[in-house]
């Protein structure tokens, strides 16, 4: 109800009329203030140049930081390929060296974002990326499979320890194909972890 409507409204007596007057003229000043502080701190902050440590302080330090990269971690490819179990620097290591060039081709597109036909230079190291991504991403895994299934199974009946110094234990005929797959998943491991870790300051787009 307004100042308008009150003077076309028939009330019973003086007091009814005060209480309207009242409460139009309360909330008219009440809206009024509001309006008044709105205006006031809208034009404040559109005008206020904060001061460079406080963007930095509030966006680098406490949303990037602290809750952007927590809800979305910008690098989810080492945190997944390291297990949460307890595990030996002597799988960490190749695990983590392995994945990170998974990333580069698959997480960073380095052949759709980099030109490697450039120089011969070029040409030869998107070779040697590519091969060492498919050792990373299928090679190992399956030669790793092929050195589980080598291992020689103990015969039904006897003991493994009885068996193994048993004089029908043969370890040249029965490791023969185990230590043939270490040795290659080894000798492969060392060219292709040391490449990586010599050439590692090109790994970036």
């Amino acid at each position: 109800m307004t100042l308008t409507d009150i003077t076309r409204t028939k009330f019973k007596s003086s007091e009814e009329i005060n209480k309207e007057v009242d409460k139009v003229v309360g909330e008219t000043f009440f809206f009024s203030n509001i309006k008044e502080e709105y205006m006031f701190w809208s034009n404040f902050f559109k005008n206020f140049e904060w001061p460079r440590w406080t963007y930095w302080f509030f966006w680098d330090d406490l949303w990037y930081s602290q809750v952007s990269c927590r809800i979305q971690p910008r690098n989810k490819w080492a945190t997944d390929c390291i297990p949460r179990t307890y595990s030996d620097k002597v799988q960490l290591i190749p695990s983590f060296l392995y994945a990170a060039i998974v990333d580069y081709v698959e997480g960073e597109k380095c052949f759709e974002f980099i030109d490697w036909n450039y120089t011969e230079e070029n040409k030869e190291l998107a070779r040697k990326i590519k091969e060492i991504y498919n050792w990373a991403k299928f090679g190992r895994s399956k030669k790793e499979k092929e050195l589980n299934d080598s291992y020689p199974k103990r015969p039904k009946g006897i003991d493994w320890l009885e068996w193994i110094n048993s004089n029908k234990f043969n370890y040249k005929k029965e490791y023969k194909k185990v230590n043939e797959l270490e040795r290659f998943i080894n000798k492969k491991d060392d060219e292709y972890l040391t490449w990586i870790a010599k050439n590692h300051r090109i790994l970036w787009t």
